[in-house]
């Protein structure tokens, strides 16, 4: 049995982090900067996962994820002028890299992110990186083979 929808996007986010040097992790926010504690940088924190379909027909859907990413070179603390623009400018190079990945993946229809802003010293724990909104598009994976026969819908007794 493949991969849902779901666990397709999660598994290519996973893989294209760790293909440039980065480690992936799902968190909340909350949870994150523990996260961060324990493992440092660079990373890529997936903090926020939503799921939307467009019908294309009665049979096909697109399914789309908005993502909220965190991109973190550093954890350092004490940082210069010179170091925290420097790490800013390599968290903007990880997370173009980052999209440029994704879009080649053949199953993305479309890849959109919105702005990617600052985030420093979130709470004091998260580092120094840029964060913004993301969306994947791609066809629906999930196999409805199981349920295709199913005719219960068709006989409701009204």
């Amino acid at each position: 049995m493949g991969l849902t929808s779901r666990e397709y996007v999660l598994k290519m986010l996973k893989v294209t982090a760790e293909s440039l040097g980065a480690a992936y992790t799902k968190q909340t926010p909350n949870t994150l900067q523990l996260w961060v504690r324990e493992n440092g940088a660079p990373f890529i924190a997936n903090i926020s996962l939503s799921e939307s379909k467009t019908s294309i027909n009665n049979n096909i859907d697109y399914v789309s994820f908005q993502l909220g990413l965190f991109f973190v070179v550093s954890t350092d603390y004490d940082i210069t002028e010179e170091d925290k623009t420097n790490q800013e400018n390599d968290s903007s190079k990880l997370a173009s890299e980052f999209l440029f990945l994704l879009k080649q993946n053949d199953q993305t229809m479309t890849v959109q992110n919105g702005s990617l802003d600052p985030i420093f010293r979130e709470g004091g724990y998260l580092g120094l990186g840029i964060g913004g909104v993301f969306t994947i598009s791609l066809p629906d994976k999930n196999d409805y083979c199981d349920i295709f026969c199913n005719t219960s819908i068709n006989k409701i007794g009204c």
